[in-house]
């Protein structure tokens, strides 16, 4: 077990350890268990780790309940939208992307990521208002596209 004070960062090595001993559907479940009672920032920061279990689908399944619980904690969603993404499933992508984008319409790495996504698939005229809408004058652009592995894991076709 971790001596970190950090709660997080001590279920995250708990995690870890309990992935590479018992498996990742076990890890979750302890995981999901021991978050039950901290807080909505200890469920992100552990988040960081089962998104990396994009092929899993209790991983999938785990960031679909972390947004249940807290459907206004942003970071979640993106993870979700990332780890869909990785899947290969763009509606379900496009899909969180949105939600998040109507929750917060300024988490600039969800606008790069939504417009790549849609200019990736042709339909260069959303992309382009997704980008206008959510870019103004004083704001950070949002023209460099979201790199695969800003999502955890590279997507290979």
């Amino acid at each position: 077990m971790s001596k970190s004070s950090d709660p997080a960062e001590t279920l995250r090595a708990e995690f870890r350890a309990t992935r590479a001993l018992l498996g990742a559907a076990r890890a979750i479940a302890n995981l999901t268990e021991r978050l039950q009672m901290q807080p909505a920032a200890t469920w992100i920061a552990c988040a960081q780790e089962i998104a990396q279990l994009v092929d899993d689908p209790a991983a999938t399944a785990w960031l679909h309940s972390a947004i249940a619980r807290w459907p206004l904690e942003n970071e979640q969603r993106y993870r979700l939208a990332c780890a869909l993404w990785s899947h290969g499933d763009v509606a379900a992508t496009e899909h969180q992307l949105g939600e998040l984008l109507r929750l917060q319409p300024g988490h600039l790495d969800a606008v790069r990521f939504l417009a790549t996504l849609l200019r990736s698939g042709g339909r260069f005229i959303a992309a382009a208002q997704w980008l206008s809408e959510s870019v103004g004058p004083g704001r950070p652009t949002a023209t460099t596209p979201i790199a695969p592995h800003q999502c955890g894991r590279e997507r290979v076709d």
